[in-house]
């Protein structure tokens, strides 16, 4: 077996795990979605919340007294279930981006120069997104949900 056919059995298996990880992940993707957007109706919020840098701040480290309000807790409640939501597109990412690497070694071109640029960014905003789920996730164990939609917890016995 020479080297070109040992490149493309490598690129066909990548391309398959690429596969096997999309579908999961985009499934995971779209039921985030859903549950946020019932989550945001129950909550009386029509449009989604983005956060912006006030709301990062004070998801990080509030201020005492700065959620007192039931209204601002319940909206900083929605922006850190977003993003902790969104952990899921970085698998989703990860394995579009296998495609494109498997592609590149079943069919080697120039245009694999590409795929340098394009690995750093998604680089950069895997490692973004994974921050602000971080950020999303602690500000919700120290300020769990107390209706129906709070995780449910194990008791433990002993």
């Amino acid at each position: 077996m020479d080297e070109t056919g040992i490149w493309d059995w490598i690129g066909l298996v990548v391309e398959l795990v690429g596969l096997a990880l999309v579908l999961p992940a985009g499934i995971m993707l779209y039921r985030n979605s859903i549950g946020l957007a019932e989550r945001r109706r129950a909550a009386g919020v029509i449009k989604e919340v983005v956060p912006d840098r006030e709301a990062l701040r004070l998801l990080q480290d509030p201020p005492p007294g700065a959620l007192e309000d039931e209204n601002r807790l319940q909206a900083l409640r929605i922006v850190a279930l977003g993003l902790r939501s969104r952990r899921a597109l970085i698998v989703f990412v990860t394995a579009l981006f296998m495609f494109q690497i498997g592609a590149s070694l079943i069919n080697p071109s120039p245009w694999r120069l590409f795929l340098i640029p394009l690995v750093l960014f998604y680089l950069v905003a895997g490692v973004r997104v994974e921050r602000r789920a971080r950020v999303g996730a602690a500000f919700l164990r120290r300020y769990p949900e107390d209706d129906g939609y709070a995780p449910r917890r194990r008791m433990r016995h002993g």
